[in-house]
């Protein structure tokens, strides 16, 4: 999932909103390269990560029955500890716990965007 979204999502979105400020904004655009503002663009690229991630994991996951491309592979897929399909709301606070800083880290034993929203992933095949 990481993967697919590094290179295709997010490099499709980041030029989608540059040609959407450089339309409406132009000059922020201009004083924003101008500047070269490292720091204005971290947020921008970060805001892009974000949105990214929320957007990625909570549609495929409620529209695709708790899977994405990476579950699709793996076989895998989420639902909720009572073994119901993820609501909406299920498949939103799984994203956004996603962003908790380190929770990367907490996947060694159950990950933080499963304890956290009372869902589990279990092997379809």
């Amino acid at each position: 999932d990481n993967i697919l979204m590094r290179f295709t999502i997010t490099y499709v979105t980041g030029y989608g909103i540059g040609f959407t400020l450089a339309y409406f904004f132009p000059q922020f655009i201009r004083t924003f390269l101008d500047n070269r503002n490292t720091m204005t663009t971290f947020v921008i690229a970060y805001t892009i990560v974000i949105f990214n991630y929320i957007i990625y994991y909570t549609i495929l996951e409620k529209l695709l029955n708790g899977k994405t491309v990476g579950k699709f592979i793996t076989g895998t897929r989420a639902i909720k500890l009572d073994g119901n399909e993820l609501t909406f709301k299920d498949a939103l606070s799984r994203s956004i716990c996603r962003l908790i800083p380190f929770e990367a880290f907490s996947g060694f034993g159950i990950p933080w965007h499963d304890s956290l929203t009372n869902t589990k992933v279990v092997k379809t095949r």
